[in-house]
């Protein structure tokens, strides 16, 4: 955020999403996130640890709006378009095609 800030970019873009349903909990990885992640954790195990809960937005949203900046994410699941509407964003960016 301070970076965009320093910038002077308008807004700032986050991903929102639950890994449960992205990806299964056994799937592996792409051989090219073996070569700079744990080799032995799952796709999910990554994922999981990448994943922004509730409070994690919060905290970043007022962040956001302390530095005067907008928070936007883009929503890659049903529980995730819930959770950034009951933060009440007035814009969420849909996500492209992955």
């Amino acid at each position: 955020v301070d970076v965009a800030v320093e910038a002077g970019v308008d807004a700032v873009k986050f991903q929102t999403f639950k890994a449960k349903n992205l990806v299964t909990k056994n799937a592996n990885k792409a051989d090219y996130q073996k070569q700079t992640t744990n080799k032995s954790e799952t796709q999910f195990e990554m994922i999981k640890k990448l994943e922004l809960d509730i409070v994690a937005h919060k905290k970043i949203i007022k962040y956001c709006k302390a530095k005067d900046i907008m928070f936007l994410s883009s929503p890659f699941d049903h529980d995730s378009i819930d959770l950034l509407n009951e933060l009440g964003l007035e814009i969420i960016k849909i996500p492209s095609g992955e």
